[in-house]
């Protein structure tokens, strides 16, 4: 994935920065400085997260989530879930992740959670990832 210079391919095994997957802050080290990571947890959150086509370096990374949230197309929660896979997709066939599921929830807000089960091809983990879209 090409969508920011920070996102680093995770099966190199070179650091990248970690994201609360709530509040979309970079996580507080106690050495003063940001929690690194080497899996795809940020790659999978940056591609939900970015716009669709924002980046002029690589238009096709992204979603149309935050579109989807904000009403400014006509969509139902079928379609969040449609645009995670068509999102998500890209990190699969870059081989950072594999076995994709995804699924509908509500949170104790009653917003609806995008619900991510994936393999981490760099550690061969099982991820299991609730995402909220803000504005949801």
């Amino acid at each position: 994935m090409s969508a920011s210079p920070a996102i680093v391919n995770p099966a190199t095994g070179a650091l990248d920065l970690v994201f609360d997957p709530v509040t979309r802050d970079l996580i507080d080290a106690p050495d003063g400085g940001f929690v690194e990571g080497t899996d795809s947890r940020t790659a999978v959150l940056w591609q939900l997260e970015s716009e669709l086509g924002a980046w002029w370096g690589s238009p096709p990374d992204g979603s149309r989530i935050r579109a989807i949230v904000a009403g400014d197309e006509p969509a139902t929660a079928i379609d969040l879930q449609d645009e995670a896979l068509r999102a998500l997709q890209a990190l699969i066939d870059e081989g950072l992740i594999s076995e994709l599921h995804v699924a509908l929830d509500t949170d104790d807000g009653g917003r609806v959670a995008i619900v991510l089960a994936y393999r981490d091809r760099s550690s061969g983990r099982l991820v299991d990832l609730a995402y909220v879209p803000f504005g949801g």
